[in-house]
């Protein structure tokens, strides 16, 4: 007979903002700055976890969150996981440091 061939990939896409989740944050803080302030908007009930802190978000609620950097030169990247209608997303935003 003949052989069927199966093929399985598993693709990972990262650092997608999910559709329902709008986060704004300063582009740039100074270089002594401990934390950078997150406003995070959701459209449905979602838990963010972020560099060890995390915030449960109630549908078209806004909530502001201080996420703590490293001082210092450079960038902040700031690494977010939210978990909304049975999913976990993961996302990065990063900061420029004066």
């Amino acid at each position: 007979g003949d052989k069927k061939a199966v093929a399985r990939v598993t693709v990972n896409i990262r650092a997608v903002t999910p559709p329902f989740l709008k986060v704004s944050l300063p582009s740039r803080v100074g270089r002594s700055a401990r934390f950078v302030t997150v406003k995070l908007k959701s459209g449905t009930r979602t838990t963010i976890r972020v560099a060890g802190k995390r915030v449960t978000i109630k549908a078209r609620k806004t909530v502001t969150l201080k996420v703590p950097i490293k001082r210092g030169r450079g960038e902040a990247v700031l690494v977010f996981t939210a978990h909304a209608l049975g999913a976990d997303y993961s996302f990065t935003r990063s900061v420029r440091k004066r």
